[in-house]
């Protein structure tokens, strides 16, 4: 976990389109929801990829569209093995995570405690890690 990752193509899951990128390594499908383990494995079989995410492909259309560059780093926190709980239901129809909806989600199902803990650590070391990536740019 917490790995650097720059993808060399980014796949849409939806429609197989794909943006290549110069420079990088591996492949990273976008599926437009939360995955499963299971999802994410069969993704990763089906497209070679390295690793699953719901924006990418989003941005690079958008970014295609308005002539602007693309390129994607992504650190991952959780990885293809993972079971994401349910999170689904929390995401509103701007993107938003309703957090405290979530939180009191999870504090009533004591099963998804140590999945949620795993979760947090793993965002908050990936967040730590991609800060000091980010550093490096900040001189160009």
């Amino acid at each position: 976990m917490g790995n650097i990752f720059s993808p060399a193509v980014v796949l849409d899951a939806r429609d197989g389109s794909r943006i290549e990128i110069a420079g990088g390594e591996g492949t990273l499908i976008t599926f437009m929801t939360v995955a499963s383990a299971e999802q994410k494995a069969n993704l990763a079989q089906a497209y070679g990829a390295q690793a699953v995410d719901m924006e990418a492909a989003a941005v690079a259309a958008a970014a295609h569209a308005h002539a602007i560059r693309f390129t994607a780093t992504k650190v991952i926190s959780d990885g293809l093995q993972f079971d994401m709980p349910e999170t689904a239901r929390f995401i509103d129809a701007q993107g938003g995570f309703k957090t405290a909806s979530f939180a009191f989600y999870v504090a009533l199902r004591p099963w998804l405690w140590r999945r949620v803990a795993v979760l947090a650590s793993n965002s908050n070391r990936a967040a730590r890690i991609l800060s000091e990536h980010l550093k490096g740019f900040a001189s160009l």
